[in-house]
């Protein structure tokens, strides 16, 4: 399984918004905003655009899908992690009124991702700036059997890996 084609965590997320969109009842085409931590690499700010990517073309005309980072660093050299979640969700049309997804691409709560942390706090404001905005979060992705299936091919990648003899390598 090669990584950069691998759908599996996109599939998850997608998978999710559908199941959230479904229960909650809510209008399609759903407005879906694919959030994760936000990173001063750009190499994982491309990660996120390639999920967010993946899940748009997944859930097709079924929604409209934007990314963006809970937070970035500041200064204009780390201005490729935008948008931020602040900015987008009660900020920017069509993400600013009516019922919008918020796909969370978190693995486990934490002070970000749980209870009262960092994206609830922001969705909390965003409401209370805009009138007439509900947000609906999805689960986090460690709960789901494919993202499972993701770590788990992935840590059996690198055991393999280390149990390879390298050149050169006077114990190999």
């Amino acid at each position: 399984t090669a990584a950069p084609a691998d759908a599996r965590v996109g599939r998850a997320l997608a998978a999710a918004v559908l199941r959230l969109g479904r229960a909650r009842g809510l209008s399609f085409p759903l407005r879906v905003v694919v959030v994760d931590h936000g990173s001063a690499s750009r190499a994982v700010v491309a990660v996120r655009d390639r999920l967010a990517a993946t899940v748009a073309e997944l859930l097709g005309p079924r929604a409209s899908v934007i990314a963006a980072s809970m937070e970035r660093r500041p200064g204009e050299q780390y201005a490729f992690a935008e948008p931020l979640l602040e900015r987008v969700v009660g900020g920017a049309p069509p993400y600013d009124s009516g019922d919008v997804v918020v796909a969370m691409a978190f693995l486990q709560p934490g002070r970000h991702a749980g209870p009262g942390g960092d994206v609830e706090q922001i969705l909390d404001a965003a409401r209370g700036r805009s009138a007439g905005l509900r947000t609906h979060v999805t689960p986090l992705l460690g709960g789901s059997h494919l993202v499972h299936e993701v770590l788990a091919d992935r840590t059996a990648e690198a055991h393999a890996a280390l149990r390879e003899p390298h050149r050169g390598d006077p114990e190999a």
